[in-house]
């Protein structure tokens, strides 16, 4: 029955996040998933590392966001000067304001949420435990967050991810997915409305054959560099789904601006074994 209902999920999840299915699975769920997992084994130094990595990556995944939802909002704003739109399909006209205001609030939340990290204190060897919990309280259901026997180890109270932050976090990255893929819906149904409408063969007509046949090879030719760029990373994400990056573990300053405070890239001990094998 578990495999069932997991497929089920699977389906339900690929249904409402389509147009950012893998950007939400190895950027929000994924990491979260693992950031659950290392604080349920109560390792400080993982804990600080797998949470700094996360807010870093989150970090430049906002500031995509305000980028991108801004293009979406100015493409807009010029469909709108074209002559040819007040004759288009009303279908087509109400999904450019849907664009316009999904794109809208996708600047406003990225930029809410990007300020709220950036307040929040950035975790480093030396930092304290009410640190560590205060930004593992914005990712998990943790001891702190449900009903505990005072007396209870923390490490026996497992961690777990909190789906109602899970949905905040990606939710700047929903919003603006949603508003290029409806851009991209009301620009087909605004060609294609000769072809809808089946009015007389026409130059708009012909531009509609070449909008399906550039439009579809375009659109194959993305499915198939997505699938292939998420899936080459399929496996050892699937083993461990969030492996910290060494450039990003560097980044783990501290306080007083020095070097890093000796936080170790994963393969040190691998590569010290090589040297050593090479030298002799």
């Amino acid at each position: 029955m578990e495999p069932i209902m997991s497929q089920v999920s699977s389906i339900v999840l690929w249904f409402f996040t389509w147009p950012y299915h893998w950007t939400f699975k190895y950027y929000t769920l994924f990491p979260i998933r693992h950031i659950a997992t290392v604080a349920a084994e109560n390792n400080r130094l993982e804990i600080i590392k797998v949470v700094h990595a996360w807010r870093i990556s989150k970090e430049s995944e906002l500031q995509f966001v305000k980028v991108a939802s801004t293009v979406a909002a100015a493409a807009v704003i010029g469909v709108f000067s074209w002559p040819s739109v007040s004759e288009s399909l009303w279908i087509a006209q109400a999904f450019w304001y849907m664009t316009l205001l999904l794109s809208i609030w996708a600047i406003i939340l990225s930029s809410q949420q990007h300020t709220f990290l950036e307040s929040m204190p950035l975790l480093v060897e030396t930092s304290s435990k009410e640190d560590i919990d205060l930004n593992l309280g914005t990712i998990l259901y943790g001891p702190k967050s449900m009903t505990v026997d005072a007396e209870q180890p923390r490490n026996a109270t497992a961690f777990s991810v909190n789906w109602n932050m899970v949905f905040i976090w990606q939710c700047p990255t929903m919003l603006m997915s949603y508003s290029w893929a409806i851009f991209m819906i009301a620009l087909t149904l605004h060609v294609l409305k000769p072809l809808i409408r089946r009015e007389p063969w026409d130059d708009s007509s012909k531009i509609a054959v070449c909008y399906i046949i550039v439009g579809g090879t375009t659109t194959l030719n993305f499915a198939w560099c997505s699938f292939w760029s998420y899936r080459s990373a399929r496996k050892p994400w699937d083993k461990k789904p969030f492996n910290t990056p060494s450039a990003i573990i560097a980044q783990v300053q501290d306080p007083s601006g020095g070097d890093s405070v000796g936080i170790q890239k994963p393969n040190d001990e691998a590569t010290a074994k090589e040297n050593a094998v090479a030298a002799s």
